[in-house]
């Protein structure tokens, strides 16, 4: 896996992009307004990282591997992570606890989705390299488009059908058990079970006026509840 490394004041904060995302796009404000030192990871099969076609792309593949990068900190991080990325990091911080101080999940995939004809899922990995992965970027905007065709076709189809899995269906209980302290944003998704969520400890908050990428939609609004949150959890630690 690679990754950007920068400096700042505080604690470190490990930051993982949605699927089929630049890292550095997505989150480069959100880190310049925290001033913390940052890593920038890639996902395995984005950006700088390597694209093993034997690597099954599943949540806790991602997980673990992420977990890897996350070693060579040398302290618990806070993890702020969008849609795939959140989904990794419930995952990441239910296996690794231990190298995540905090999480803050914008718009993750936590509910399973049935994957119908014509959804990136249900994408013929055999059809990728004939033709497919030009058909599916066409379905992208210009600016979108010029994110996902920096990944690996085989990675972001085989990360979409994780997503739509959740785990076996089982991510929303992973994230409702975790001992991690947690922020769940939301910009346009609901959640089944979101009151259930709230529940259970996690701290849920709905951002009026975004979309998916809440942090690039609402900086200002996204920034101030992320220093409030890690704030409270540093009070707490």
């Amino acid at each position: 896996m690679r990754w950007v490394r920068t400096w700042g004041t505080g604690a470190p904060v490990a930051y993982l992009h949605g699927l089929g995302c630049g890292n550095l796009a997505s989150w480069a404000d959100t880190a310049a307004r925290t001033g913390r030192p940052a890593l920038f990871v890639d996902l395995v099969g984005h950006g700088l990282s390597d694209r093993p076609a034997s690597f099954g792309y599943t949540l806790v593949e991602h997980a673990d591997a992420v977990a890897a990068a996350l070693s060579t900190v040398g302290a618990p991080v806070d993890v702020l992570a969008h849609s795939l990325g959140g989904s990794v990091a419930v995952v990441l911080a239910d296996r690794h606890p231990h190298l995540v101080r905090s999480l803050v999940l914008v718009e993750p995939g936590l509910d399973p989705v049935a994957v119908e004809p014509g959804d990136l899922a249900a994408h013929s990995e055999a059809d990728l390299p004939h033709g497919g992965w030009d058909r599916l970027l066409s379905r992208e905007t210009p600016e979108r488009r010029a994110e996902v065709r920096t990944a690996d076709p085989l990675a972001v189809v085989r990360s979409a059908v994780a997503i739509c899995d959740a785990l076996g269906g089982t991510l929303n209980d992973v994230l409702a058990r975790t001992t991690v302290p947690t922020l769940l944003v939301a910009g346009f998704r609901t959640y089944d079970r979101w009151d259930a969520l709230r529940a259970a400890g996690v701290r849920c908050e709905r951002v009026e006026g975004g979309g998916h990428f809440v942090m690039l939609e609402r900086p200002e609004e996204f920034a101030r509840l992320v220093q409030e949150f890690t704030t409270d959890v540093a009070g707490a630690a």
